[in-house]
């Protein structure tokens, strides 16, 4: 295995390809959950679940019927493109079973009124 730096031309000394310093794994599952789908093609409810690395990235599967997944530099970012003024919010899902995290987020929804799509 080789070891990822370039030679300064100049000075013939190494500097490393990547400027931060490793992190240590840790993986956040969430889920994206719409209250109001204002432009008619996601619906409501859990329309997509995401995880976050330790580099603060995030990837987004979409479950609805046009699938498609997206990737984020920062959750921040990822809700700035598809919060809808606040109408779409992540759940942040603990270590348990992701199908208890799922009916957990669920019955949230069905109790602040909301249409999950799922009865």
């Amino acid at each position: 295995m080789t070891e990822n730096t370039q030679t300064d031309e100049d000075s013939g000394s190494q500097t490393g390809l990547y400027q931060q310093q490793p992190v240590q794994p840790n993986l956040k599952r969430f889920l994206l959950v719409r209250d109001e789908d204002e432009t008619g093609i996601s619906g409501t409810g859990i329309v997509a679940e995401g995880i976050q690395f330790a580099n603060g990235w995030c990837c987004l599967s979409w479950l609805t019927r046009f699938s498609s997944i997206g990737v984020y530099p920062s959750v921040e970012e990822l809700i700035d493109i598809h919060g809808h003024n606040g109408r779409t919010v992540v759940k942040w899902c603990g270590d348990t079973d992701p199908q208890a995290e799922i009916q957990r987020v669920e019955n949230e929804a069905r109790a602040q009124g909301m249409d999950t799509g799922q009865d």
